[in-house]
């Protein structure tokens, strides 16, 4: 990332293993979106983490991400980070040891052990108001990533689902008219 760039992203399916390094590795100051990912790295709680955020001074937003491992902000970072919606696979996954302004919000965990199993919240981390997510959700509000659909007809009843995950339910999807 080039000082002050700016970069936003959506729907990617990210996967490695062994000794390969981490899904992004965030210094300087541009800002960032990331949006809609699937973020497998194994193994997990090693070096480097999954989103690795060293001296920053940008602006970093990741929404409805799916991690295996860990968001880790440290060294002199003084930014903002925003992780929203985000889905983990273990109940403490957003470290922040800076000065940053990090929050982690509306986020949940996925436990795989019965009987409790399934999808559960996380506790909020950081502080946020509206006008901090408000500021944070600016590239991703600004930016057209979708492809255009076609209108649908008058008269017509219609369910589109685009680029959905779903993993391991009782029930992926019950659509009833």
């Amino acid at each position: 990332m080039t000082q002050g760039g700016r970069l936003a992203v959506k729907d990617v399916w990210y996967e490695t293993g062994g000794t390969r390094p981490g899904y992004i590795k965030l210094t300087g100051n541009g800002a960032v979106t990331f949006e809609q990912s699937r973020v497998f790295t194994i193994p997990v709680n090693t070096t480097p983490p999954a989103i690795d955020i060293q001296n920053y001074n940008g602006k970093a937003t990741f929404i409805g991400l799916d991690l295996e491992d860990t968001i880790r902000i440290s060294g002199t970072s003084s930014g903002s980070i925003l992780g929203l919606g985000l889905m983990a696979h273990s109940p403490d996954y957003f470290f922040n040891n800076t000065a940053a302004r990090a929050a982690l919000v509306n986020s949940r965990w996925y436990n795989k052990v019965p009987p409790n199993g399934g999808s559960l919240p996380v506790a909020n981390k950081g502080s946020f108001d509206p006008a901090f997510l408000l500021d944070m959700l600016t590239q991703t509000r600004g930016a057209n990533l979708s492809n255009e659909y076609e209108a649908i007809p008058n008269g017509i009843t219609d369910v589109r689902m685009f680029r959905v995950y779903a993993e391991k339910t009782l029930v992926g999807f019950h659509i009833k008219q």
